[in-house]
């Protein structure tokens, strides 16, 4: 009776350090692999309303289900991320100035700030101006980088007087800055003027076309 109870005793022993080993294999297998953190794209923001105006400063998505409107000059600041879906046609608006003449307009992308505007072969971004028979003031798009800049002067006080603002930074010690991407974009009437940009801004398959001159394409542009 004795061997038995002892007997019993082993089993029971063997049963319960069985069952954690079991216990264990079993939960190591339940358990969830490592996963990599995924990038902080941060909250983005849908426009209530479908014109832009002034500063932006948080992260915006502009969808490809209706038309969206810049008036005058708008500028992504605070470090936000303007981000724009393949096929979205976004207007330039440019407002009169005192003397009755319209001003330019479009996006500067200050230091710090992104645009990913990147469209798809079949389905471009669309820039372009509400008023194509305006023939005065600059439109464009402008990007201000933390990259070093190799030409003279980091402030823009050769363009302050194309978008009415002065004091507008660019440049610094990050040559891999980036200030965004944009890839398979059609501008229409306007122009593009990189200032500081970092190697890993992408700007490829950019077709532009100025006012009153022929469209031109800009494959893929190096950046320093």
């Amino acid at each position: 009776m004795q061997h038995r109870s002892v007997k019993y005793k082993s089993w029971l022993r063997s049963l319960f350090y069985g069952g954690c080993t079991l216990g264990a294999v079993l939960l190591a297998g339940c358990k969830k692999e490592p996963v990599a953190a995924a990038a902080n794209v941060g909250v983005q923001t849908i426009p209530l309303q479908d014109t832009l105006r002034k500063i932006i400063t948080e992260n915006i998505l502009l969808t490809n289900n209706h038309p969206w409107y810049i008036e005058g000059w708008v500028y992504v600041s605070n470090e936000a991320t303007l981000h724009i879906e393949p096929g979205t046609v976004i207007k330039i608006i440019t407002p009169l100035t005192a003397y009755g003449k319209e001003s330019g307009g479009g996006l500067v992308i200050t230091r710090g700030a992104k645009i990913v505007a990147e469209g798809l072969q079949q389905l471009p971004v669309l820039f372009r101006l509400n008023d194509t028979t305006c023939n005065t003031g600059w439109k464009g798009i402008i990007l201000l980088g933390k990259a070093p800049q190799t030409g003279a002067g980091k402030v823009l006080e050769n363009i302050s007087s194309l978008t009415g603002s002065t004091g507008l930074a660019y440049g610094g010690q990050e040559p891999e800055d980036s200030s965004g991407v944009m890839r398979h974009v059609r501008m229409e009437g306007m122009e593009l003027l990189l200032r500081g940009t970092g190697s890993r801004t992408v700007i490829a398959d950019i077709t532009i076309q100025p006012t009153g001159n022929k469209p031109y394409h800009l494959k893929k542009v190096s950046l320093p």
